[in-house]
């Protein structure tokens, strides 16, 4: 039963998308711009240090046509762009720029930046929990 596909899906969605995971320490990221990605059971994020020294997660997905946001495993830079289409983000995962969507009508980009994964650092150990509702517990 442990290996089982029924068994890994079921654990996928109860137990890895709504708990809180340990996945690296703050030291692996040191000047603004400093990203790792990781993959945990599918998935798919990536870690940012911003320019005000917060650390963020985000789905590795570009908002325009689901294609990674980065395809490294590490690197640094303050601007993050899908290579599908050019969209790019910031450390915040605010979209920056959408090219050929500046005179869509009804296209905000306000509301197109990366989807953001809960993230909390603890004692320098970074957590995150994919499930938007679970709160911080002591």
């Amino acid at each position: 039963w442990w290996n089982d596909e029924e068994v890994y899906q079921l654990e996928r969605r109860a137990i890895f998308s709504k708990t809180w995971l340990f996945v690296t320490h703050t030291s692996r990221f040191q000047k603004p711009g400093d990203y790792r990605t990781f993959d945990i059971t599918g998935f798919s994020f990536l870690l940012i240090l911003g320019k005000d020294r917060q650390l963020r997660a985000f789905h590795n997905v570009c908002r325009h046509r689901a294609y990674a946001v980065t395809k490294k495993e590490c690197g640094s830079s303050i601007v993050l762009g899908c290579r599908y289409h050019g969209w790019s983000y910031d450390t915040r995962g605010k979209l920056l720029k959408a090219p050929e969507f500046e005179n869509v009508k009804g296209f905000e980009k306000d509301l197109n930046g990366l989807w953001e994964v809960k993230t909390e650092i603890r004692e320098s150990m970074v957590f995150i929990n994919f499930d938007v509702g679970n709160e911080v517990t002591s």
